[in-house]
Parts: C-alpha cells; sequence; structure tokens
C-alpha cells in the first residue's frame, strides 16, 4: 500500500501492532485529515526500529535518534499508557530473568505452572561457559555493529550445537518444539554450513528418526513430512516463541567488546522467547567486562550463579534412570556417555520378535512393540541347507510359535524347530 491508497481510505482509526518497531515517520504517513485515534501496541523495551545508518541511531549517542519509536517517545515521557502486568508464555524460572532485569512487576499466567517436566536435562535454564575464543567473517557485516568490518563467529559454537540439538531430539522434541539463535549473521552462516555437512541420520530428520526407528511411520512418510531445524538471528526472531531455545552468544575475547550485545533490549528478547528451556552458552568473562553492557550482563551471570545454573557442560539426566546424572564438558563426551539419548548402558527391552533385547543404549522410546528386530536368524532345513531371515519376518514368528518338531515349508523344506531354537540364542 502506498502514501495515495492511504490518503484515499483516510482512516478514522489506526491500530499499530508491535508499535515499538515502527520508525515515528511511517506512523506519520499513515495518518490523514481524517485521523482521529492511534492505538499503539507494543514493547518499547524490545527491539527498535531497524535502521540501515548506524551513525543516526539512539545507540550512537549522536542525538539524532531516528530508531527511537513514537511509541517508545510517549511511553518515556509518561504519557497516559497501560501495562500488561501477566505473561503467558515462560515457565517461572526463566520469566524470573527478564522479571529481575526488565520488568519488575510482572506476574505469571496459570498455563505457566506446572508443566511436564524437560526431557533429559537437569534444569530447564542453563548456561555453559566457555572460552573458545571468536573470530571475524569478513564476507558479511551486521548493520548495528558500527565499526568492525565483517561479522563475529565462533568455530567451538556449532560443534556444540548440533550435539546438544541432536541430543535435544533424542528426547522427543521435533524440530517445531526448538530455535537456534545467535547475534551475528556469521555465526548464523556458520551454523548452516555445519548443519548443510553434518550427515547424522538424527539431525537430518529429527522430527522421525525416532518414528521410523520405532516402527511406526514409513521412512518414505518420514521424508514427505521432513521439516529443517530453525536457524535465526535474535533480532529476526523478535516476537516469536518456541518451546526449547538453544542460544549461542558468539562473543568471546579478553577486551570485553561484546559490540550490539551490549543493548539491552536485545538481551530482553534473548530471554523471552523460550517457554520452557533456555540453554546460553559463550563466555560470560567476556560478557561481565564490557564496558558497555556489563550493567545489563553481570545482574543476568550473579542470577544465574546463586540459582546454580552456570555449567561447564550440558548437565543431562537420563529419562529412564533419572537418578544418572553427568555434565557434558567435551563434545565427544555426548556420544561416549549418552549415544542414544540415555545412560550408556544396554537398553534391555524386548523387541517385538519376543527373543531379542533392544540393541540400542538407554533412550528415550518406551514403546518397543513396533520395532523392528534386525538380527539375522540361521537355521538348517532337513536336508541340510543353511536359510537366514530376519527375526521379524513372518517366517520367524511362525517358527517361534510353532510347538511341532518340524513344519512343512512348502516348498520341500522342513524346518526344525529344536534346531531353530538352538540359533536364537
Amino acid at each position: 500500500m502506498n502514501s495515495r491508497d492511504l490518503m484515499d481510505i483516510s482512516p478514522g482509526v489506526i491500530l499499530l501492532e508491535e508499535a515499538g518497531e515502527i520508525l515515528e515517520s511511517h506512523v506519520l504517513v499513515a495518518m490523514g485529515p481524517r485521523t482521529k485515534q492511534l492505538i499503539m501496541i507494543g514493547d518499547h523495551k524490545q527491539l527498535r526500529p531497524k535502521i540501515n545508518n548506524y551513525s543516526l541511531s539512539v545507540e550512537k549517542e549522536s542525538g539524532y535518534d531516528l530508531n527511537r519509536s513514537l511509541f517508545e517517545r510517549h511511553v518515556g515521557s509518561e504519557y497516559p499508557h497501560c501495562t500488561l502486568a501477566k505473561q503467558h508464555r515462560m515457565v517461572p524460572e526463566i520469566s524470573c530473568l527478564v522479571r529481575n532485569l526488565t520488568y519488575t512487576d510482572l506476574m505469571d499466567g496459570d498455563r505457566t505452572l506446572n508443566r511436564p517436566e524437560v526431557r533429559g536435562l537437569q534444569d530447564r535454564v542453563i548456561f555453559i561457559d566457555h572460552t573458545h575464543p571468536e573470530d571475524t567473517f569478513r564476507e558479511v557485516s551486521d548493520r548495528y555493529d558500527a565499526g568492525t568490518k565483517g561479522s563475529k563467529r565462533n568455530t567451538f559454537g556449532p560443534q556444540l550445537v548440533l550435539k546438544i540439538v541432536r541430543y535435544i531430539g533424542q528426547q522427543g522434541y521435533g524440530t517445531n518444539k526448538l530455535v537456534v539463535l545467535t547475534p551475528y549473521l556469521g555465526q548464523l552462516h556458520l551454523l548452516r554450513e555445519e548443519l548443510r555437512k553434518d550427515s547424522d541420520p538424527v539431525l537430518n530428520d529429527l522430527d522421525s528418526y525416532d518414528l521410523v526407528r520405532a516402527g511406526l511411520i514409513s521412512q518414505a512418510s518420514a521424508q514427505h513430512t521432513k521439516r529443517p531445524i530453525r536457524l535465526s538471528t535474535i533480532d529476526n526472531y523478535h516476537g516469536e516463541e518456541s518451546d526449547v531455545v538453544i542460544a549461542t552468544l558468539t562473543r568471546s575475547n579478553g577486551d570485553g567488546e561484546i559490540g550490539f550485545m551490549s543493548a539491552p533490549q536485545r538481551l530482553n528478547v534473548l530471554l523471552s522467547r523460550a517457554r520452557d528451556v533456555l540453554i546460553m552458552f559463550g563466555n560470560s568473562q567476556t560478557f561481565k567486562q564490557s564496558r558497555k553492557g556489563q550493567d545489563i550482563w553481570i545482574p543476568l551471570f550473579d542470577q544465574l550463579q546463586a540459582n546454580g545454573l552456570l555449567y561447564d557442560g550440558l548437565p543431562v539426566r537420563c529419562e529412564q534412570h533419572p537418578q544418572r546424572k553427568a555434565v557434558l564438558r567435551e563434545i565427544n563426551y555426548f556420544e561416549k556417555l549418552c549415544p542414544d539419548g540415555g545412560r550408556q548402558q544396554a537398553c534391555g527391552t524386548k523387541l517385538n520378535c519376543g527373543l531379542h533385547d533392544c540393541p540400542q543404549k538407554c533412550h528415550q522410546l518406551s514403546d518397543h512393540s513396533k520395532m523392528q528386530c534386525r538380527k539375522i536368524i540361521e537355521w538348517t532345513c532337513s536336508r541340510d541347507h543353511p536359510l537366514h531371515d530376519h527375526a521379524f519376518s513372518n517366517k520367524i514368528y511362525a517358527l517361534a510359535a510353532t510347538k511341532k518338531t518340524k513344519k512343512p515349508n512348502g516348498d520341500g523344506s522342513e524346518i526344525w524347530n529344536s534346531m531353530l531354537r538352538g540359533r536364537l540364542n
């Protein structure tokens, strides 16, 4: 819609959704001579409107303040307004973070209480602290990081992200339940490249891997419904939410340089996207040493420390054996300590053949009734011909069920059940 169309319509009432993200000039253009009421809904404590020239921004402190919305200006000048006091998204363990930093009077709605426990993790909020250094990706730059030639990235981030995503998938969370966030385009590019190169079957089909393995859907059906893992920058995920949020903060240096991550609005958005689980990892010392950002980051880390949520790895627990816990401090710990999403001991559950145990390590899947046994059964017919088949085949079911000494096959051979029973073990 262009300005001429707006003038022809000449609306009497204008309703602005996400008013804190709309430039004041865009609002003024929409208003006509017949406009009598302007209704603005938004949050001036989250991200400001996007502009391409950093030197004109509020953050530059040059006085132009082009990205200060009409909504923020009115609220900041104590213009009469109403503030919603109850949130219905975040569990209390997450909402307390934004309450202590931004919304001091925020209350939790009933729907945020008594939700099912998070599967496979020891806490709902986790910060993994590391010291792996960042570098610069010079092929792209971030519009809000003034003075930098390129975008920041951290090669350690994608490796850990993929391991965590894989583990979360093993707990039964599909791609529609999680998102991976990062502040920087350089890190987003690195994440996408690593995911594209990775051939892990769980990562390649997070939604259907367990269902195919359990025999509940076919491989063809899984391919038809396959959905990619959602990767996004924090800024582009504004206004959205997910059950599980995994965030790589990227910055890690000895100078306390965190660029646009010093903005309280961006931290507020990051902390308020998750409904049930928030996993962050980065270098806490870099953020606490930031000259511009320490006022918001130090209180956050103090709160995380007080609640015992700062780790040097991913704190996990086995769903089938909750008393078994571990902290996965190295990339290879994921495969070593919980290869299938639980402890390293064998699952031990009988498969639908009724003869063999599940060959996997302990995992989240509890119903094995349709999981096909892949063991090859060998036996000898009455003419000493070697035969073999999968344990889940109809022929084997018939053999295992028969009580007779021998059973005609219809092709001239006879299968000796006593011999079969001897080979099954």
